[in-house]
């Protein structure tokens, strides 16, 4: 008999034991559910990431950009910019001029979104006997590209090219 309530008071012990392991076990759960670890957040994290999406990039506007030179080498840019104000009323003509800049030989650049500038510049016979009125154009762009083997067409070039950009 002593050695059957010897057997009950382990078997008690035993039961203690077992649901102070379950309760531990259950907390830890529960926190673990509450906050994740750093690694599951980032596997999360990194499977909701967006994309890059291969879209073509949207063309810009054209700008106008209209180049001004004095036929006379010794007028200033300041000087062009105060004969092309005086000439040309811009606010009646409901014209934003983005920039204006200064160059060599007393020349200036006027860049604007419309052609109608221009137009009016080269319609005046007063700013045509003393400037040379133009129209810059963009340049084409170039690449050199170095150890490309000569066997490599163009369109395999030009898709390498793509796959970087």
């Amino acid at each position: 008999m002593a050695k059957l309530e010897g057997r009950i008071s382990e078997l008690e012990k035993f039961k203690v034991e077992a649901n102070s392991i379950q309760q531990k076990t259950l907390i830890n759960e529960t926190i673990a559910m509450a906050k994740p670890s750093f690694a599951t957040v980032a596997k999360t994290v990194a499977n909701k990431a967006p994309k890059p999406n291969n879209k073509p990039r949207p063309i810009n506007k054209p700008k106008y950009i209209t180049t001004i030179k004095p036929v006379e080498k010794e007028v200033n840019s300041l000087t062009t910019k105060k004969a092309v104000q005086s000439a040309i009323d811009v606010n009646s003509m409901n014209i934003a001029i983005k920039n204006v800049r200064n160059i060599n030989n007393g020349g200036i650049l006027i860049e604007t979104d419309l052609e109608k500038l221009i137009n009016e510049f080269k319609a005046k016979d007063a700013l045509k006997a003393s400037y040379n009125i133009s129209r810059t154009v963009a340049r084409k762009l170039q690449i050199i590209c170095f150890e490309v083997s000569t066997d490599t067409g163009e369109t395999q070039l030009v898709e390498g090219l793509r796959k970087q950009f």
